[in-house]
């Protein structure tokens, strides 16, 4: 697409290409007059005593004055005429050579590309797009409508996205699902955005389609990888590290014992060491639960999030409470996982940033979605568009491996935020 200095270059050069012709129909015009007036200026000048009515009354030498007059009349017009038709055909050459040129680049082009009507229905494509979709050819696309192409369950989201992009909304990154013919599924990322068709006189929508099926494979991998290493790290901690504090955490309490009997005040320094190091076992404690922690792994999804709000309330003094429903049991672990992240990010967030009073932890299922929603009263966006960084970025990543939505924006009272991550159920 044309930016908006090159779209003002050729607006300009079109009013130029106007002016031009309207020159010539004036200059044309200021000829015919000019010519009539010599006309009559000659014939009075062959008959002195020949006034202007008499002039255009009919006379031998003002016929043949008249007929060289029309003549020139209509070899100045048939000129006239010629030019027009010529910058016309000029026109309409160009017209082509750029419509053959844009096509040539649509047509090459590396990327699947389509052309949507308003009613999604596919009015062009190029072979890149035939091949994403499993057709033989760009033509066995055309007619077909889009929605068509998409899994049932994206198929709201990008209608909703499609509308936007009519009114003027570009599409960025979306990403869904696609069917192709042979029935097998595909992971895209959409990028379009509105464009006029000058012959039809509508808005289309230019559509770009990328197949990410491998990335997401491997970001997958990474982010399982990440996940492994944060459980290996989580267990070792809770295993090994907490292990040996506890066991000088007892001989601490053997020496407070034995002191009291020798040293009083040497007593009271070993006590506090004692007391500093239960503290320490139990900072490590809660850092191997949120790094591995059990109970999720267990298929306790609700229990999991309700001890980290307790350990969130208890660490940073911020209300914090949880509601689940009874049922809200994802049987993969892995699932149940990320479901865990998203609201650890959630939360985190809202305590490093938002400054809150309160944060409220829901995790709910209805009918055939589950909901997690973590909202807070704290400060909240400055912009409708909040600048999203690596937390928001991996949550909203998580989302899309449970194949749901990624929503954070205000809160319906304007004051603080609503992270909301709605997905269906693990099969």
């Amino acid at each position: 697409m044309l930016d908006q200095p090159e779209t003002n270059r050729n607006a300009l050069q079109n009013l130029i290409e106007h002016l031009r012709e309207y020159r010539i129909a004036c200059i044309g015009l200021g000829l015919l007059f000019l010519m009539g007036f010599c006309a009559v200026t000659l014939a009075r000048h062959l008959n002195p005593e020949l006034t202007l009515r008499n002039a255009l009354l009919p006379s031998v030498s003002h016929i043949i004055i008249m007929r060289i007059f029309g003549t020139i009349t209509a070899l100045g017009f048939l000129v006239y005429v010629q030019i027009i038709h010529a910058r016309q055909m000029r026109t309409k050459q160009q017209l082509a050579e750029a419509e053959q040129r844009y096509r040539g680049l649509f047509m090459l082009s590396p990327d699947p590309l389509c052309i949507l009507d308003k009613d999604t229905r596919i009015r062009m494509a190029n072979e890149r797009a035939a091949v994403l979709c499993g057709f033989p050819s760009e033509r066995d696309l055309v007619g077909r409508t889009g929605m068509d192409l998409m899994d049932p369950r994206d198929r709201p989201r990008l209608q909703d996205q499609l509308e936007r992009a009519l009114n003027g909304e570009p599409i960025d990154g979306f990403q869904a699902h696609l069917v192709r013919q042979d029935g097998a599924i595909v992971d895209i990322e959409l990028n379009a955005a509105r464009i006029h068709d000058s012959q039809t006189g509508t808005d289309c929508i230019l559509a770009i389609f990328r197949d990410v099926t491998e990335r997401k494979k491997l970001e997958a991998m990474i982010l399982e990888i990440s996940e492994r290493e944060r459980l290996r790290v989580g267990i070792d901690l809770h295993d090994g590290v907490c292990s040996e504090l506890a066991g000088i955490a007892y001989l601490a309490q053997g020496l407070h014992e034995r002191l009291l009997e020798e040293n009083a005040e040497m007593a009271k320094d070993s006590q506090e060491i004692w007391i500093l190091l239960k503290d320490t076992i139990d900072q490590a404690r809660s850092l191997a639960r949120g790094l591995a922690p059990a109970s999720v792994m267990n298929g306790g999804l609700s229990r999991s999030i309700e001890e980290l709000c307790e350990i969130s309330q208890s660490r940073s003094g911020v209300e914090c409470n949880f509601h689940s429903n009874e049922n809200v049991l994802p049987k993969d672990s892995s699932a149940a996982l990320h479901v865990y992240r998203i609201a650890q990010e959630a939360v985190n967030n809202a305590l490093s940033h938002a400054h809150p009073r309160s944060i409220q932890v829901e995790l709910l299922k209805a009918q055939d979605r589950i909901k997690l929603t973590v909202t807070d009263d704290g400060l909240g966006f400055r912009n409708s568009h909040p600048k999203e960084g690596m937390g928001i970025a991996i949550m909203r990543y998580r989302a899309n491996l449970l194949g749901g939505t990624f929503n954070i924006g205000k809160n319906k009272d304007s004051s603080g935020t609503s992270i909301v991550c709605s997905f269906p159920p693990p099969e």
